[in-house]
Protein backbone atom coordinates (compact mmCIF):
# COMPACT_ATOMS: atom_id res chain seq x y z
CA UNK A 1 0.00 0.00 0.00
CA UNK A 2 2.93 2.64 0.43
CA UNK A 3 5.24 1.51 -1.81
CA UNK A 4 6.52 3.24 -4.44
CA UNK A 5 5.98 0.55 -7.27
CA UNK A 6 2.22 0.44 -6.42
CA UNK A 7 0.23 2.04 -8.86
CA UNK A 8 -2.81 2.05 -6.89
CA UNK A 9 -1.69 3.57 -3.21
CA UNK A 10 -5.71 4.25 -2.24
CA UNK A 11 -7.08 3.49 1.11
CA UNK A 12 -10.29 4.62 2.62
CA UNK A 13 -9.94 7.22 5.50
CA UNK A 14 -10.66 4.75 8.29
CA UNK A 15 -8.05 2.17 6.90
CA UNK A 16 -6.01 5.35 6.65
CA UNK A 17 -6.03 6.28 9.98
CA UNK A 18 -5.48 2.63 11.55
CA UNK A 19 -2.19 3.12 9.40
CA UNK A 20 -0.64 6.40 10.44
CA UNK A 21 -0.01 7.44 13.70
CA UNK A 22 -2.23 10.25 14.07
CA UNK A 23 -5.42 10.86 16.63
CA UNK A 24 -8.62 11.28 14.56
CA UNK A 25 -9.06 14.87 15.85
CA UNK A 26 -5.83 15.71 14.62
CA UNK A 27 -6.57 14.84 10.89
CA UNK A 28 -10.36 16.21 11.04
CA UNK A 29 -8.37 19.25 12.24
CA UNK A 30 -5.73 19.48 9.19
CA UNK A 31 -9.15 18.75 7.34
CA UNK A 32 -10.90 21.98 8.74
CA UNK A 33 -8.47 24.24 8.65
CA UNK A 34 -7.28 23.05 4.68
CA UNK A 35 -10.92 24.32 3.78
CA UNK A 36 -11.29 27.09 6.07
CA UNK A 37 -8.12 28.47 4.05
CA UNK A 38 -10.00 28.40 0.77
CA UNK A 39 -8.34 25.07 -0.48
CA UNK A 40 -10.13 21.72 -1.52
CA UNK A 41 -9.64 17.92 -0.05
CA UNK A 42 -8.55 16.87 -3.31
CA UNK A 43 -5.36 18.60 -3.16
CA UNK A 44 -4.30 16.87 0.13
CA UNK A 45 -5.26 13.39 -1.73
CA UNK A 46 -9.36 12.67 -0.97
CA UNK A 47 -11.60 11.73 -3.28
CA UNK A 48 -14.58 10.09 -3.36
CA UNK A 49 -16.45 7.42 -5.36
CA UNK A 50 -19.81 8.00 -5.58
CA UNK A 51 -22.09 5.37 -4.35
CA UNK A 52 -19.55 3.41 -1.89
CA UNK A 53 -20.47 6.21 0.69
CA UNK A 54 -16.32 6.21 2.15
CA UNK A 55 -13.45 8.80 1.37
CA UNK A 56 -10.37 7.65 -0.06
CA UNK A 57 -6.80 8.47 0.07
CA UNK A 58 -4.23 8.79 -1.83
CA UNK A 59 -1.14 8.30 0.15
CA UNK A 60 1.72 9.79 -1.70
CA UNK A 61 -0.40 12.64 -2.22
CA UNK A 62 -1.04 12.94 1.72
CA UNK A 63 2.62 12.35 2.23
CA UNK A 64 3.55 15.12 -0.30
CA UNK A 65 1.10 17.62 1.75
CA UNK A 66 2.11 16.59 4.78
CA UNK A 67 5.64 17.49 3.46
CA UNK A 68 4.85 20.59 1.65
CA UNK A 69 2.11 21.85 4.52
CA UNK A 70 2.71 20.82 7.87
CA UNK A 71 6.82 19.71 8.09
CA UNK A 72 8.27 22.60 6.06
CA UNK A 73 6.23 25.78 7.02
CA UNK A 74 7.42 27.77 10.23
CA UNK A 75 5.76 26.91 13.19
CA UNK A 76 4.80 30.39 15.00
CA UNK A 77 2.33 28.78 17.77
CA UNK A 78 2.44 25.80 20.16
CA UNK A 79 -0.31 23.87 18.69
CA UNK A 80 1.08 24.59 15.02
CA UNK A 81 4.67 23.04 16.37
CA UNK A 82 2.65 20.38 17.73
CA UNK A 83 0.95 19.61 14.60
CA UNK A 84 4.32 19.57 12.51
CA UNK A 85 5.64 17.09 14.89
CA UNK A 86 2.49 14.71 14.57
CA UNK A 87 2.77 15.01 10.24
CA UNK A 88 6.43 14.35 10.79
CA UNK A 89 5.64 11.25 12.87
CA UNK A 90 3.14 10.59 10.51
CA UNK A 91 5.91 11.33 7.75
CA UNK A 92 8.59 8.84 9.12
CA UNK A 93 6.29 5.83 10.08
CA UNK A 94 5.15 5.97 6.15
CA UNK A 95 8.89 6.04 5.09
CA UNK A 96 9.49 2.71 6.96
CA UNK A 97 6.70 0.75 5.83
CA UNK A 98 7.59 2.36 2.13
CA UNK A 99 11.20 0.52 2.97
CA UNK A 100 9.72 -2.38 4.78
CA UNK A 101 7.91 -3.49 1.55
CA UNK A 102 10.63 -2.94 -0.63
CA UNK A 103 13.20 -4.87 1.19
CA UNK A 104 10.47 -7.83 1.20
CA UNK A 105 10.23 -7.72 -2.76
CA UNK A 106 13.68 -8.51 -2.64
Amino acid sequence: MFDQENNMPFISEKELLKQIPIPKSTFLKFKYEWVQKGNCLTQMGMFHIEGSGLNYWNVKKLFQWLLDYKIKQPAVFNNEVRDRDVANNVVLVLRNKGRRRNEKKQ
